[in-house]
């Protein structure tokens, strides 16, 4: 879910590599 955060100031591209490391490293 971290990605999401991101998706407020990061665009989508950086948030599909994001919330997939997020994920696993959770």
């Amino acid at each position: 879910p971290h990605g999401q955060a991101f998706l407020s100031n990061q665009p989508k591209w950086i948030i599909t590599p994001i919330e997939d490391i997020a994920v696993t490293s959770e």
